[in-house]
């Protein structure tokens, strides 16, 4: 049980957007003009074996726009994401996502920044041998943290992703956007956000070496508060509160 175990540990799983229930909704929208086809059969057609009649085969049957999505959902991997909610008395959240209330709510605490005007959640550290942007945790008062941001409900594919034109800085914009902007039929979640993103060849294809899981821990003050759903059987009950009991001082 991924809940028990993360409890006992004390950390975040931060998922990959492969991962998430929702992966069509945080896709970056691809772009590429006539020109760039223009280029893409030229590179082709000097570094290989390539006929007129075979580059139209493929863009005929699609392979280049499959070949760009690639490419765009392979940068995307290098992205590790967190979602949370404040809205724990939400029906449809206890539905869809604590198998209708056969689950469990945990909840974290986080402060308010008035200074930078976002909430933050106090770590501990990450998962060692993975490479992190040092951006990714910041300090309050000598504090490790990292931020929470707002996922906006305006999703209208306006965050473009050209691996033709596009610089490393302009793509990880467009992803970072994506990833937190959803179409409105999802605003009932209220979700809160973090995404970090690792430094093993960044917007660059992970050909050797995907990163597979992000954990980022917490200490045990952060741990705020567990609600049982209605149908959580009693064995659940017995395994969290010994969990607890176990791991944690308070």
């Amino acid at each position: 049980m991924w809940t028990l175990d993360s409890l006992a540990n004390k950390y975040f799983y931060f998922s990959r957007p492969e991962q998430l229930n929702d992966p069509i909704d945080c896709r970056v929208f691809n772009e590429y003009e006539a020109e760039d086809i223009q280029n893409w059969i030229d590179r082709k057609t000097s570094r290989e074996k390539f006929t007129v009649e075979s580059i139209r085969a493929q863009l005929n049957t699609g392979k280049f726009q499959k070949s760009m999505e690639d490419c765009s959902r392979n940068d995307e991997q290098h992205f590790h994401i967190l979602s949370l909610t404040d809205s724990w008395d939400n029906n449809h959240m206890w539905e869809k996502y604590v198998h209708c209330y056969e689950g469990i709510y945990i909840g974290y605490i986080s402060t308010f920044c008035d200074q930078h005007r976002f909430n933050y959640i106090e770590a501990r550290a990450s998962t060692a041998n993975l490479p992190l942007l040092q951006s990714s945790f910041l300090g309050v008062a000598g504090t490790p943290y990292f931020d929470l941001q707002k996922v906006k409900y305006d999703n209208d594919g306006a965050c473009k992703y050209n691996i033709f034109k596009s610089t490393d800085e302009e793509k990880k914009k467009a992803i970072i956007q994506s990833l937190l902007h959803k179409t409105e039929k999802w605003s009932y979640e209220n979700e809160y956000r973090k995404i970090i993103m690792d430094q093993l060849n960044p917007q660059r294809p992970p050909y050797e070496f995907t990163p597979k899981d992000l954990l980022v821990f917490y200490p045990d003050e952060v741990l705020s508060v567990i609600c049982f759903g209605d149908k959580c059987d009693l064995e659940k009950r017995k395994q969290v509160f010994h969990c607890i009991k176990t791991h944690y001082d308070n």
